[in-house]
């Protein structure tokens, strides 16, 4: 289920960080996004809900984000590896509607069943990292194998708007409706997974496209919606800064 704990831990994070030194980036800032607007407790992001965080950067700095597509395998929503550019040419903070930004991205750490049906994905599945390996385990843009993975512009709206010359505030909206998922056991409603933000300066501080996960956390927040073990090694390098 989506409610694992969400609680970061800092405990291991000096030896996981040492242990997977290719986390490429320099990282400025990160932290987890797992409280909808208006209610007291960590929990997912359902039909009508929203995330908001706020951040500071520097100009050249780029966000990306992560977030689970709660009724999959292994499906998370996040921008290119690039990230999303927070600076103009002439670095003045940008902002505005950034949903195109965002893709279905496919984990390649277990194989793929039909979404909101599978029993092996997070609302179904009787413990943690249940399902088979997928023979592809190559991070890639999700394709749509069974027919019914919604267009992310009808599941997600993302805004980015400055606050100040350095100060951002970040939106994330499910404006889906509650049966856009369609299966072949019924109509589902998508609920997405609290996630992971960072502020970086250099491409791939979450995932390479083309290359395995590196094993910093990225498949438990794919598979489980658990941002946690990710969050605690992007916080990690950033302190060091």
């Amino acid at each position: 289920m989506l409610h694992r704990a969400l609680v970061i831990s800092l405990i291991f994070t000096a030896f996981i960080y040492g242990q997977n030194p290719s986390m490429a980036s320099d990282i400025m800032s990160g932290g987890v996004f797992n409280t909808p607007v208006g209610a007291s407790k960590p929990g997912p992001l359902t039909p009508g809900k929203a995330y908001e965080f706020t951040f500071q950067a520097t100009p050249g700095s780029k966000l990306s984000l992560a977030m689970m597509f709660g009724q999959s395998n292994d499906l998370f929503y996040a921008p290119e590896e690039a990230g999303i550019p927070l600076f103009d040419t002439k670095n003045k903070p940008v902002g505005g509607d950034v949903t195109s930004q965002i893709l279905l991205w496919d984990a390649g750490t277990e194989v793929n069943q039909e979404p909101g049906v599978g029993p092996d994905q997070a609302p179904r599945q009787k413990a943690p990292n249940t399902g088979d390996p997928d023979s592809n385990n190559l991070v890639r843009v999700a394709s749509d194998d069974f027919h019914n993975l919604p267009v992310t512009s009808k599941v997600l709206r993302v805004t980015l708007k400055p606050i100040s010359a350095t100060g951002f505030k970040v939106r994330i909206e499910n404006i889906s409706k509650g049966d856009l998922l369609k299966t072949s056991a019924g109509d589902q409603p998508v609920v997405i997974s609290p996630g992971i933000w960072v502020v970086h300066t250099a491409p791939g501080p979450l995932f390479t496209t083309g290359q395995p996960d590196r094993g910093n956390g990225l498949e438990a927040l794919a598979e489980e919606g658990n941002p946690a073990a990710l969050a605690a090694i992007v916080t990690s390098k950033a302190s060091r800064k």
